[in-house]
């Protein structure tokens, strides 16, 4: 039992292998425009690619199933890893005229909580977002807009600004002493993160209310970290 169990995983883990090797090649070879294209295109919720692409969590069959009718890559190659990565069908995009909504942003419909907020939050997809055109912060490299709630950050950022957020990579490099949104078992917060010099396996949070003590987290319960890149100020 503990040997089928074992082939189970390894395959598994090969069809996932296969699935994110499919995923960067599309981008690669211009058959896709970036990744939140392809998110959309298989339904994916929110930062669920990401997930995938890092090694957390595994494509569905729902998933494989998508990419292959969308995109065109082949079924046999993604199961088996057989024959070659694309069907007939796969073709490169063709380029097209500059659209207003390139450059907007989804408005996150969580709340960033300056502090704990004990509440795991439902996964969200990016057709229930509303969009806000902000070319600079897109040509920063920001990925979303999230409003931030509560004193905690304060004089830095104040309960009802918005700010604008890169999504990290699981190989990013996390700038210790700034500030990043972060998404974890405690729920969704916005701090200033170190690492934790007592304990290499946590986060040291701050925030810059300097009445709100600072806490750590486990590295292990943090889902995502997404660094601040600027705000929109709510007066």
């Amino acid at each position: 039992m503990a040997n089928e169990t074992s082939k189970g995983n390894s395959l598994r883990k090969e069809i996932n292998e296969r699935f994110c090797q499919a995923v960067n090649f599309l981008i690669q070879n211009k058959m896709a425009h970036n990744k939140n294209e392809i998110m959309e295109k298989l339904d994916l919720y929110l930062g669920r690619l990401s997930l995938i692409l890092s090694d957390k969590g595994n494509a569905s069959p729902d998933n494989l199933a998508k990419l292959s009718t969308v995109y065109g890559i082949s079924p046999e190659w993604l199961l088996l890893g057989t024959g070659p990565m694309l069907t007939p069908k796969a073709k490169v995009i063709e380029p097209k005229r500059k659209d207003p909504l390139v450059d907007s942003l989804p408005l996150i419909p969580l709340t960033a909580l300056a502090g704990f907020n004990g509440i795991d939050e439902p996964g969200i997809k990016l057709d229930d977002c509303v969009r806000y055109l902000v070319p600079e912060f897109a040509q920063a490299g920001a990925d979303f807009l999230i409003r931030v709630q509560g004193s905690s950050m304060i004089p830095t950022f104040a309960s009802g600004d918005l700010v604008a957020c890169k999504k990290l990579d699981s190989d990013s490099w996390i700038d210790y002493g700034e500030t990043y949104v972060i998404d974890g078992a405690q729920g969704i917060m916005i701090k200033r993160i170190y690492n934790d010099p007592a304990d290499s396996d946590k986060f040291l949070c701050r925030s810059d209310n300097p009445d709100v003590q600072p806490f750590t987290i486990l590295k292990s319960e943090v889902r995502s970290l997404s660094k601040v890149l600027g705000v929109v100020r709510q007066f």
